[in-house]
């Protein structure tokens, strides 16, 4: 049985990676952004400063026996034929550093995988189907972190694990968008190009502001959005571990102590706490995970039908705390 279970974010401060590190018995690889140099358009605020940083960060983490994961994951950068060869080059002088490069746009996993890196296909691949892994597998892809739409699904994942189980199969645990999130790949595309004006834009649409990770500015929005969302709460874990998944936690864009707090959470045994510290808004609201065990099996088999099942509703109609009325 797999022991290192979890992949984590981190902003691609050495600061921030020491930080994470003390988890390392607990933790198979660390993730943070390439340089901004590298993939034009990207506008993801957590990356490394310089492409020798690379070197500085993946032998402090081979000396902690942990991997390094360097990320990839625009959308869609301009021009990205042209630029293909130029980021593949670019990197090559660091090729025996990198353990794993996360990347969504097609044409720069096949460009990465021919050029022999372990790739990891970015959870924005939307990935949800045994059909829908068949070109990564076909493009010799190391691992896929699949759609969040599929976290809550056992009986899928174990589908997709017994058919391809030679690929690293990969959950985000701690993610809070709702689900379906019809914005979702939007909002990718905009962090990724570093567009701003949309991001604005998507910010009114979506209860969770884009920018701001796990700040509400939607007064209308519900707290049960959170339940109805991907989070695996870290009471399921056994349940994915005992399939072969690993988790990957979003703590990259996370302020270091929220980062501390959720690896805390995913680490710890037997954890117990309130369910909205995973998503940062413990605030807010409470609901006591010891109080939620019915609704985590039930998690375990969710398909997210939620026009027709209103269990998530319920609970926390009578479970809920809001803090500010304390």
């Amino acid at each position: 049985m797999q022991k290192k279970l979890l992949e984590v974010g981190y902003s691609g401060r050495v600061e921030d990676l020491f930080a994470i590190l003390k988890y390392r018995e607990n933790i198979y690889s660390v993730y943070t952004g390439a340089p901004m140099d590298i993939l034009s358009g990207s506008g993801r605020p957590q990356y490394l400063s310089a492409l020798e940083d690379i070197v500085v960060h993946s032998k402090i983490c081979h000396e902690n026996g942990v991997r390094f994961n360097l990320v990839l994951n625009s959308p869609m950068p301009v021009n990205v034929v042209d630029q293909a060869k130029e980021i593949v080059g670019k990197l090559s002088p660091y090729k025996s550093y990198i353990d794993f490069v996360t990347i969504t746009n097609p044409y720069l996993i096949e460009c990465f995988s021919n050029a022999g890196y372990p790739v990891i296909a970015s959870t924005f691949c939307d990935v949800n189907s045994v059909g829908s892994l068949r070109w990564y597998a076909e493009n010799r892809v190391k691992g896929v972190v699949l759609s969040n739409a599929v976290s809550r699904n056992l009986e899928l994942l174990k589908g997709i694990r017994e058919a391809y189980p030679d690929m690293d199969m990969i959950l985000l645990a701690d993610e809070s968008c709702a689900i379906p999130c019809a914005l979702r790949q939007s909002h990718a595309f905009a962090s990724g190009v570093g567009d701003q004006g949309f991001l604005k834009y998507l910010s009114k649409q979506c209860p969770i502001n884009p920018e701001v990770p796990g700040k509400y500015i939607n007064e209308k929005f519900s707290p049960v959005n959170l339940l109805k969302s991907s989070i695996i709460p870290p009471q399921n874990i056994a349940y994915y571990r005992d399939l072969g998944f690993k988790l990957k936690l979003v703590t990259r864009a996370y302020e270091l102590k929220n980062a501390i707090s959720t690896v805390d959470a995913y680490t710890g045994k037997d954890w117990q706490g309130n369910f909205f510290q995973l998503s940062h808004n413990e605030d807010k609201w409470c609901l006591h995970t010891e109080d939620m065990q019915e609704l985590f099996q039930r998690w375990l088999t969710c398909n997210y039908g939620c026009v027709k099942c209103s269990m998530c509703d319920e609970f926390i109609s009578k479970n809920i705390v809001a803090l500010s009325s304390l």
